[in-house]
């Protein structure tokens, strides 16, 4: 996927178009000259200003994961670590603070090795002032909805938007079970790569339910990594592009984090000091080990998306998402076994 995509440049077509008019209308909203070199991944940005603050203008085509935005910049907004919403909401667009700094992925090119350890302890205390708080706590509870993706008989028949029913309504334990069953279910049926290591995985993500759904259910981060991450110099200033959260609790974010850096496990120890620090507690031996099965769960959904059902979106084919979801889970499974042989956490 490239800028140049026919795709891509028609989306930008209409997100300028839409923000013509709107900028037309609204005066105290205006549009940057210089713009970022990347527009976005699946939508599409503008820098400007509302009122003189530095401000994103988000465009979203019509999809309803604008929706799914705001109500979570709502929920993290008393942490301080999200965009604050400003006026002009449209039934495309949202507009949202601009936070300082660049993304940590470009920020911490330009720290040397101290700061950088600086940095991710200083995400550690922000990912713990997130579990502190707890948002959206009232929205996970259980609840007595049932969803096709959890039905057995047409399995691989499921279609992909009875997985996003699940992904955006579920409660924590319905969707960690019933990720986990589709999953094994493709392992059994297919011939997957790297099956052992796989099926190993599931296991011990199976063996350890309990337990890992025994902590307080909130709203979570699941696209966690430094791209959606903002940082001035040491300093973090808060989460972007929070489409894709969903029910969780403590357990499943650490794990999410810890999957993030598995390519840089030193990363990770500054993280845990930084979250150790912020929680006036250390996490032992038990929290560790559930937080080491717990990380490749986040690759484990997407799994699910692109390998249990027949009927996948033609982009996620374009892409070969199913090869690379099987790869994804393989490596986080992988690098977090060398981080436990090595002592890294």
């Amino acid at each position: 996927m490239t800028e140049t995509d026919p795709w891509r440049i028609e989306l930008q077509r209409r997100a300028e178009a839409h923000l013509a008019a709107f900028l037309e209308a609204n005066p105290e909203h205006s549009v940057d000259r210089e713009q970022p070199e990347c527009r976005g991944g699946t939508w599409f940005v503008t820098f400007g200003s509302f009122r003189g603050e530095p401000a994103v203008f988000k465009y979203y085509d019509g999809h309803p994961r604008k929706d799914y935005e705001k109500k979570a910049l709502e929920l993290f907004g008393p942490t301080g670590l999200v965009p604050k919403l400003y006026p002009g909401e449209t039934d495309r667009m949202l507009v949202m603070e601009r936070l300082p700094g660049l993304t940590m992925e470009e920020a911490e090119k330009e720290l040397n090795p101290s700061e950088q350890d600086d940095l991710y302890f200083h995400l550690g205390e922000a990912v713990a002032k997130v579990v502190e708080m707890k948002p959206g706590r009232e929205l996970a509870h259980r609840r007595e909805n049932t969803f096709r993706a959890a039905e057995e008989n047409d399995f691989y028949n499921t279609p992909y938007s009875a997985l996003d029913e699940l992904y955006r309504q579920a409660d924590t334990a319905t969707f960690f079970d019933t990720t986990l069953a589709r999953a094994a279910q493709v392992l059994r049926d297919r011939d997957v790569a790297h099956r052992e290591v796989l099926n190993r995985s599931i296991a011990s993500l199976q063996q350890n339910r309990d337990a890992i759904l025994s902590y307080t259910d909130f709203v979570i981060i699941d696209d966690f990594h430094t791209n959606n991450i903002m940082a001035e110099g040491t300093r973090i200033t808060g989460f972007i592009d929070l489409e894709m959260t969903r029910p969780g609790n403590e357990i499943l974010l650490l794990g999410a984090a810890l999957c993030s850096m598995c390519d840089r496990p030193e990363r990770w120890e500054s993280f845990r000091r930084g979250y150790e620090h912020a929680r006036g507690t250390p996490m032992d031996d038990a929290v560790l080990s559930l937080v080491r099965i717990a990380a490749p769960f986040t690759r484990w959904i997407r799994f699910t998306w692109y390998c249990s059902i027949n009927d996948i979106p033609a982009w996620a084919l374009g892409m070969n998402l199913r090869d690379g979801a099987v790869e994804d889970v393989a490596e986080v499974v992988e690098a977090v076994d060398r981080m436990t042989r090595q002592g890294g956490d």
